[in-house]
């Protein structure tokens, strides 16, 4: 047995226990685990219950899981860092970085982001499609509040309870699985919110932005840096959001902030981000080595090479533009 396998095994049996255990409750919309009102903690438990949903919305919402998949990825990030000298017991945030920031620009684009929305430690910060925590690890690493994640992949939401268990952060940290489309938070329940990279599979994008408002109290910031398109062709699949254009759901800036602005958002700051991207692309393709190292974006996202080149292809092209908005609830 590994000692990454030893510690996971470990860990999943302490959890099982404090679940059984029960706990205190929090404020009305969270327990103090952070966790949503009458839901149960999903981050080590195999069965998650979600309500039932229409048809339509459902199916898309199995594809885009189905998608990321994400099964036994904690066991394969810790086992990539065992495989380069880091034991489990030894993870610095630092680490995790090369397979925790999938999206264009990477940990730079996180930070410009998060930087915009002027955190302080007292803030609740709530994270829609939240992958595998590495936003929300940062946030607590750089600015020490707390972060709620929210992610429709059971897998995912495994991976950042355990990576965030791994480094610390855990009591500043918790994730869920949800669906975007009906958060189950109560109003006014964050001080803050981020998405990045989320919104391109959803097609009902007026409710997605309606379901971040309700859930903001009055004033409170958003952050989104999201992959939008321009009308024109270039875009080939597949690309790291989706296999076919049946999952990829792309609206213009325009119609993005028209939707933001539909639904309670006063626009603050808006950015293309296209000559950022490309150069970013650029950058990360002149300097892969021949083979991957252990730890990297291949052990989440399978053709990346192929997937993140159609990206790149489509950027030049200006089929596509990486769209950066900050917006406050009104």
């Amino acid at each position: 047995m590994s000692l990454t396998t030893e510690w996971i095994g470990n860990y999943i049996g302490i959890r099982h226990k404090l679940d059984g255990e029960g706990g205190s409750r929090g404020p009305p919309h969270v327990n103090d685990a952070g966790s949503p009102k009458n839901e149960t903690e999903v981050g080590m438990t195999e069965g998650v219950e979600r309500k039932e949903q229409g048809a339509g919305k459902a199916g898309l919402e199995r594809a885009v899981s189905d998608h990321y998949g994400g099964e036994a990825l904690a066991e394969r990030i810790l086992g990539a860092l065992e495989e380069m000298g880091v034991s489990p017991d030894r993870v610095r945030p630092a680490d995790l970085v090369p397979v925790e920031e999938l999206h264009i620009g990477g940990r730079e684009a996180t930070e410009y982001l998060v930087e915009k929305l002027k955190l302080e430690p007292s803030h609740h910060l709530l994270d829609v499609g939240c992958g595998i925590g590495g936003t929300a690890r940062h946030v607590v690493e750089r600015y020490g509040c707390r972060v709620t994640g929210l992610d429709l992949t059971p897998g995912f939401v495994r991976t950042a309870h355990l990576l965030t268990r791994v480094v610390g952060f855990h009591r500043k940290a918790v994730f869920h699985v949800g669906s975007a489309l009906s958060l189950p938070y109560e109003e006014a329940a964050f001080d803050a919110a981020v998405s990045v990279h989320v919104a391109m599979n959803i097609r009902d994008r007026g409710r997605l932005y309606r379901e971040m408002g309700r859930v903001l109290r009055a004033g409170a910031p958003v952050g989104l840096f999201d992959v939008t398109t321009t009308g024109r062709e270039g875009l080939n699949y597949p690309v790291p959001w989706a296999e076919t254009p049946a999952t990829s759901h792309l609206i213009t800036p325009q119609e993005m902030v028209e939707r933001l602005e539909a639904a309670g958002f006063e626009i603050e700051e808006t950015e293309d981000r296209t000559a950022f991207a490309i150069d970013f692309f650029r950058r990360m393709f002149e300097q892969a080595p021949e083979s991957p190292p252990p730890l990297g974006s291949h052990l989440v996202m399978e053709e990346g090479r192929r997937k993140l080149g159609n990206v790149l292809a489509a950027l030049e092209q200006g089929a596509i533009v990486p769209f950066l908005v900050v917006a406050r609830r009104r």
